[in-house]
């Protein structure tokens, strides 16, 4: 089962690299594709910013974690997309509005017994790039909610970061 969502996000965001900028209906001049690492609460790993148009990004953020000991297997694993509009730069601070899907899992396969967690998550955000340096560090500030595979649900101002390398 885990091989078979590997390959299906890995296919997913190769269909977003590929495809998405096909559709921008205007130019893409500058080379605004950036790669990096976001932290947030729907969806934390690796990510790509895809110019969609003229200030619009799409962003698919994954990831996925496992570990082996004695006779057990633990692991994590996380996908999510993102849209953001920029704004007006300021100086060297570029101030965007986005919002984010995420879903997330937790595992344990062992001998004693077998254990699942899952959530859903989603977010509106408002963000601001420093865009001085060649890593562009971001935080961003919003509110989110959480519906865990537990039927408990948790919602409030979420806080993320992210750093990421323009090409």
């Amino acid at each position: 089962m885990i091989k078979t969502l590997l390959k299906a996000g890995i296919v997913i965001l190769l269909s977003f690299g590929v495809t998405i900028p096909c559709f921008a209906t205007d130019p893409i001049i500058r080379r605004d594709y950036a790669v990096g690492w976001q932290f947030s609460s729907s969806a934390s790993g690796f990510s790509v910013k895809i110019p969609y148009q003229k200030d619009y990004y799409l962003q698919p953020v994954f990831s996925v974690a496992m570990s082996e000991k004695d006779a057990s297997t633990t692991g994590n694993y996380a996908i999510g997309l993102r849209g953001i509009y920029n704004l007006e730069k300021r100086q060297n601070f570029l101030p965007y509005i986005g919002a984010s899907l995420g879903y997330s899992k937790k595992f344990a396969n062992g001998s004693d017994s077998d254990s699942t967690k899952s959530r859903f998550g989603y977010q509106g955000f408002f963000g601001v790039e420093y865009q001085k340096y060649l890593l562009r560090p971001a935080f961003e500030i919003g509110i989110g909610g959480t519906n865990n595979s537990d039927s408990s649900f948790h919602a409030g101002v979420i806080c993320n970061l992210s750093i990421f390398y323009y090409f």
